[in-house]
Parts: structure tokens; C-alpha cells; sequence
């Protein structure tokens, strides 16, 4: 187990054995300790109404369940030390959700638009 800085996780998941491999994984490396702390989200179903509702929450990470455990460890250290995690999926969808600055302009006049 490594000393210093430990982050702390909180797991939820429907499935007793998904909380329990989740657990393993992450608190084998020594550098987190499951209990109350930031949002990272896993999901198995639609990214984009999840990743709307999760970031609207707060959440600190939102990543597929099908995440490889590397790149998983990789975003609760992110997150840890108070970096934002979107997987490629998710920002996509983000990004794919939001007006740009093109499309605001062709709403017309007195439709949001990006600040000046």
C-alpha cells in the first residue's frame, strides 16, 4: 500500500457483483479507499441522456462500464486531483448536443448566443 495521498470513491451500481469487482480494482492499487467522495460515472446504457443528467448533478467523470481498468485508474486519479474526465463517447455527444457558433447565428436575432 502506498502512503500519502489516497483518494476516496464511491461505487453504486445495481449489480452486488459489478460493486464488488469495481472495489477490487480500484482499491488494489493502494491509492484509493472506496468510500464518500466525487462522482465518477459508469454507465451500460445511453450515454447521452445519462452524461446530460450526471453533468447537470455534478458528476466528476462519466465513462462506459466497459472502460478498460487502466484507463479507469487513469480518470479516478484525474479526478483526484481535480481534473474533469468525459470518455471520447460522452464528449462527443457533449459536443454534438451543443449549439455552435454557426447555428446559433442562423437561429436569428434574440437566440443565445456565444458571449462577445
Amino acid at each position: 500500500m502506498k502512503f500519502g495521498h489516497v483518494g476516496r470513491v464511491v461505487i453504486a451500481d445495481d449489480e452486488p457483483a459489478v460493486r464488488r469487482g469495481l472495489r477490487t480494482t480500484v482499491e488494489s492499487t493502494g491509492e484509493f479507499h472506496v468510500a464518500a467522495a466525487d462522482i465518477v460515472l459508469l454507465t451500460g446504457f445511453g450515454l447521452d441522456t445519462d452524461a446530460e443528467r450526471a453533468l447537470a448533478l455534478g458528476a466528476d467523470a462519466l465513462l462506459p462500464k466497459d472502460t478498460p481498468r487502466e484507463e479507469l485508474l487513469a480518470a479516478l486519479r484525474a479526478v483526484r486531483d481535480g481534473d474533469a474526465v468525459l470518455s471520447p463517447q460522452v464528449l462527443r455527444q457533449v459536443l454534438d448536443a451543443s449549439p455552435t457558433p454557426a447555428a446559433a447565428r442562423a437561429a436569428g436575432p434574440g437566440a443565445p448566443g456565444p458571449a462577445r
